[in-house]
């Protein structure tokens, strides 16, 4: 058995006085997410690579409407966590 390999990256960063967030995500980043498999039979040898889902590239912009100015935006806490 061979090893799928695959990668993902994800960033952000917050915009016009945190009022705004740009994020950028990338599934199977270099298209290393593929599957081999062989098959033999008597007389033949088959083998045969498949990649299911090539790269993907995702651009996200939020806007908090409605935010003021000494509104925090709410973060998850490490302490409330198991």
């Amino acid at each position: 058995m061979k090893l799928i390999i695959s990668i993902d990256l994800g960033a952000s960063k917050n915009l016009l006085k945190d009022k705004a967030t740009l994020l950028l995500d990338i599934t199977n980043a270099f298209n290393l997410h593929r599957y081999q498999t062989t098959t033999t039979g008597n007389d033949y040898v088959m083998a045969q690579t498949s990649i299911p889902n090539a790269a993907r590239y995702r651009l996200t912009f939020v806007y908090r409407l409605n935010l003021k100015d000494n509104q925090a935006i709410r973060q998850a806490k490490s302490g409330n966590r198991n």
